[in-house]
This record gives C-alpha cells, structure tokens and sequence, in this order.
C-alpha cells in the first residue's frame, strides 16, 4: 500500500516554513554557488544570470533574491555537478524565482 512509504518520523508536526516565506526549488549547474557547498540554514543571494543572447553584451549578475535561507541542498540524481536547492524565499519574491531560468546562488555573510 502507498501508506507503508511514508515513514511517520519523517512527516512534520508543523509545516516547518516561516510565516511569510514560501519554499522553492532551484537548480545550479557546476561552479555556481560555493566550493565548498551549501547546508541548511545557510543564506544566500539568488542572482539571474544574464547571457550575452540576452543582451548582446555580457552583463552584471540581477540580484532576484537579496537574502534567502538554503532549507535542504542536495547532488542532483540526473545532471552530473548540479544541485538542487530548497529555498525559503519572502513569499512576494517566489514568482521572480520561479519565472527566471538561469540562477546563482552566492554565500551571502
């Protein structure tokens, strides 16, 4: 039965996102967030990253998100050197995310 797949220890009480805060998903290709990883709790700059198509230049970085906090970061399965990233965002700020579709994520301190 699809009941014996969720491990009760594994479904929260409480839904863990802050009030005024939505979760959204990104995907980083190789080289664009820390050497060294991201872990939860960790806050970060979400940044568009223009391509020369764009503009016929090549441009600055566009700030999407000044402060966001990395809720889970795991190896993505399909794109080898990729990421996935959970992201706890101001919930005013989710569409801008979810509409762009180059992303960043830089160690914000």
């Amino acid at each position: 039965e699809a009941l014996d797949v969720i491990k009760l220890g594994r479904v929260p009480d409480v839904d863990p996102t802050p009030t005024g805060t939505v979760q959204v998903g990104v995907a980083v290709k190789g080289g664009q967030i820390p050497a060294d990883g991201l872990t939860p709790g960790d806050t970060v700059q979400v940044l568009r990253l223009p391509t020369a198509a764009d503009t016929g230049v090549a441009a600055a970085p566009e700030v999407v998100v000044p402060s966001a906090t990395v809720y889970a970061s795991v190896p993505d399965p399909v794109q080898a050197g990729a990421t996935l990233l959970t992201l706890l965002v101001p919930a005013e700020q989710a569409a801008a995310v979810r509409r762009h579709r180059l992303f960043m994520a830089s160690s914000w301190l």
